[in-house]
C-alpha cells in the first residue's frame, strides 16, 4: 500500500492519468482507507477548477475598462482643489 508521501507526490500523475495500472489500483486503495488524503484530493482537484476559472475570466476580459464620465470629472475636479 501506498504511503501517504507517495500519494502525493504521484497525484499529478494520477490526475493525468500517466501512473500505471497497478499504481492506480495502489492509489485507490489508499483513498478508501485514508481520509486525510481524500479531503487532500478534494482539495487539490478545487484548486485546479478555481485556477482554471480565474485564468479563464481574466482572458475574458481583454477589453478595456469603461470608466463612468462623471466618476472623470469628480476624480479631476478634486484634484485642482486645494
Amino acid at each position: 500500500m501506498l504511503t501517504c508521501k507517495q500519494l502525493i507526490e504521484s497525484l499529478a500523475d494520477y490526475l493525468d492519468g500517466q501512473l500505471p495500472l497497478s499504481r492506480v489500483a495502489a492509489f485507490k486503495l489508499h483513498l478508501l482507507c485514508c481520509d486525510h488524503c481524500r479531503s487532500y484530493l478534494h482539495n487539490y482537484e478545487a484548486t485546479i477548477v478555481a485556477s482554471q476559472e480565474a485564468l479563464r475570466k481574466e482572458e475574458e476580459d481583454t477589453g478595456p475598462i469603461e470608466v463612468p464620465e462623471d466618476l472623470i470629472q469628480a476624480i479631476l475636479k478634486a484634484r485642482q482643489e486645494p
